[in-house]
């Protein structure tokens, strides 16, 4: 009996976790927050003993609501940020706030308080790259060819300092941004996904200019064997979002056009590692491969769209279940559909948590590798790199 009830209770503990990490699929976090606050009003003054667990099981769930809401985009002001919840309810909360500590629970009203300030009333948020950037703000300018300075480092120092830059932008993803994603393609309303998006664009955008700022060939192909080993150490230590990135800047057309030594590139162009991972067929077969093998030794780092396409075929399939009765059309609710998805999210945050920096030892902040790489910016986004190419090197290799 004692098992049965144990089991009993792990169910309706996933139930309510995939309740509150999908329900935006039915309804908005001020309109679930309203029908909570309606329960606990309700059980507020109840004296049994289930009425009492009722109302401190909703406010649990209130916190938890509260805690999952994501940042909408930000204020045209310095960073401020929006909440996702109507000012009404901002103020239902807050005066929740006050009955509570009347009430003398003030555990909970401190807790309340706090996720209020956390989440609604964020004054500012600092971006991932004003963090970076702050690092090295005192630090002089690098002399001479930004290339030529980076490899003095060592291959693996560099893709280590890479990839605690990616870390950072890792972690400030908002996995309720990714289920978002995943219904409406509205990115202007993820600003942190956003910034994950863009700090690959510019990565690649950084390293094909270094490349063109490079007068003789000879030199571009010391520094593309030198990223080559970037590479091969970014899928060693497990960041495959970076790697694939890493992957497809080295073959952009600009790049491939240009003259290079015959063992480059039978590198660019063979079947290594990089190339397996972004082959499509069965369905990234080799890169899930990967991905399975890596689980087993965290940290590492998903492709962050790979996985924002499995959230959106899941969202793909029926909202509500077919029962075969007409009378029941939009009745229930394809809990196994928000179940995947909830599995799905939990192991993305599961993966999160693994931080890179604190996991493995002699990978420190190299301030000096940061000050070169300057968090991948001074690069005009709008320069065609191609036209670059073509007046580097007028009569390129046939592509």
């Amino acid at each position: 009996a004692s098992s049965s009830v144990k089991q009993a209770g792990e169910t309706g503990k996933t139930y309510v976790n995939v309740f509150l990490s999908t329900f935006r699929h039915f309804m908005s976090p001020t309109e679930l927050l309203e029908k909570l606050l309606t329960r606990l009003a309700h059980f507020e003054k109840s004296t049994t003993p289930q009425g009492r667990d009722a109302h401190q099981q909703t406010l649990f769930m209130i916190l938890r609501v509260i805690a999952g809401l994501r940042m909408r985009r930000p204020k045209l002001t310095e960073g401020f940020v929006e909440s996702e919840l109507s000012v009404e309810i901002q103020n239902r909360l807050l005066e929740t706030v006050y009955d509570l500590v009347c009430d003398g629970q003030l555990k909970f009203a401190h807790l309340l308080r706090m996720k209020l300030i956390d989440k609604v009333t964020v004054p500012m948020y600092v971006p991932v790259l004003d963090r970076i950037l702050l690092e090295t703000k005192d630090m002089k300018l690098v002399e001479g060819p930004v290339w030529r300075a980076l490899m003095k480092f060592e291959a693996k120092h560099v893709a280590i300092q890479i990839i605690l830059i990616n870390n950072m932008y890792y972690r400030d993803l908002d996995v309720q941004e990714m289920l978002y994603l995943s219904r409406k393609s509205v990115y202007d309303d993820c600003p942190k996904f956003g910034a994950f998006t863009s700090f690959h664009n510019s990565l690649k955008t950084w390293f094909v200019s270094r490349f063109l700022d490079i007068e003789r060939q000879r030199d571009r192909d010391k520094f593309m064997k030198f990223c080559l080993k970037i590479l091969k150490w970014l899928i060693r230590l497990q960041d495959f979002s970076t790697a694939i990135s890493f992957f497809a800047l080295l073959n952009t057309t600009a790049l491939l056009r240009l003259h290079w030594d015959s063992k480059i590139l039978e590198q660019l162009l063979g079947k290594h590692e990089g190339y397996l991972m972004s082959d499509p067929s069965n369905n990234f077969g080799y890169y899930r491969k990967l991905l399975e093998q890596a689980s087993q030794t965290p940290p590492f780092f998903m492709i962050v769209p790979s996985f924002l396409g499995d959230l959106v075929y899941a969202n793909e399939q029926p909202k509500y279940l077919d029962t075969g009765n007409p009378e029941e059309e939009k009745k229930y609710l394809n809990y196994p559909k928000l179940l995947r998805q909830y599995l799905m999210l939990n192991k993305f945050t599961e993966y999160m948590t693994a931080d890179f920096a604190a996991s493995v030892q002699g990978k420190k902040k190299n301030l000096e590798i940061w000050n070169i790489l300057n968090g991948f910016q001074g690069d005009d986004p709008d320069v065609d790199l191609i036209d670059v190419s073509r007046k580097l090197v007028p009569q390129g290799r046939p592509i």
